[in-house]
């Protein structure tokens, strides 16, 4: 069933098998999806090859991990909490903050290793690099860095990204609808400011940010592009609750 004479990696052909299940039907929402040791008999690989490929699909929202009880399909109201983070610019929508956002810079670029990994890049397939800066109030408020597969938006540098969202970018450039995107695995971190950082920020190099990172996926798995979104320790901070994840914007401060 796999093909091992090929260039596609054994975890990544056992991805596309449960994803092409899931998106057939064949493998229900909710199912217990088959134990490692089940799928090493199936496959005829290494425990560790299978747990690649179902951390895979865990981090694409696909399968979620319960311990001591296996690996099931997400079900449908598990795909809701994808939704439940309120960002930076839900707040200032909410709060009437006008907020402008400048490309600082837009290129291709290879990528790195874990880059290639997790957007499932093809050999020496690049990504598109788009650096923006959002003002809230005029105040800088976010340095976002996205980096999408360069063969699937390449249509993205001809775009004019000043003070529109990416994801309305990608809708206008291709045949997707907002509900084919979704949003999966928001991570916050709490790390320090560079010097170029600090600099577009309007901080000193080494003050306290939060970095929110976040992965963009169609409905079918494909990933969409990954993010990096860069916040100031001292205008932002954050709620979080079983209800709803959201920063908060202090412009006062």
């Amino acid at each position: 069933m796999l093909n091992k004479n090929i260039a596609t990696p054994l975890y990544q052909q056992i991805v596309d098998y449960v994803r092409e299940k899931i998106r057939s039907g064949e493998y229900q929402p909710g199912q217990l999806l088959p134990s490692e040791a089940g799928f090493c008999e199936k496959f005829g690989v290494s425990r560790i090859t299978v747990r690649n490929a179902i951390q895979i699909l865990v981090d694409e929202g696909l399968v979620t991990k319960h311990h001591g009880k296996g690996s099931f399909v997400t079900d449908q109201a598990d795909h809701k909490t994808h939704e439940m983070f309120r960002t930076f610019e839900d707040q200032c929508e909410q709060s009437n903050i006008p907020v402008y956002t400048h490309i600082v810079t837009s290129k291709i670029m290879p990528p790195t290793q874990q880059l290639a990994r997790d957007l499932q890049l093809a050999k020496e397939e690049q990504v598109i690099y788009i650096e923006r800066l959002s003002y809230a109030a005029s105040v800088p408020s976010k340095l976002e860095k996205v980096y999408f597969p360069a063969n699937r938006y390449h249509f993205l540098l001809n775009r004019n990204l000043e003070n529109i969202p990416l994801r309305q970018a990608v809708l206008e450039g291709t045949a997707f609808d907002a509900s084919d995107i979704w949003v999966k695995n928001y991570i916050l971190y709490v790390t320090l400011a560079g010097e170029q950082e600090a600099k577009l920020l309007n901080m000193r190099a080494g003050d306290p940010m939060f970095e929110v990172r976040s992965f963009l996926f169609l409905q079918d798995g494909q990933p969409l592009c990954y993010a990096r979104h860069l916040l100031p320790g001292s205008i932002c901070h954050f709620s979080l609750s079983k209800q709803e994840n959201r920063v908060h914007l202090d412009l006062n401060s």
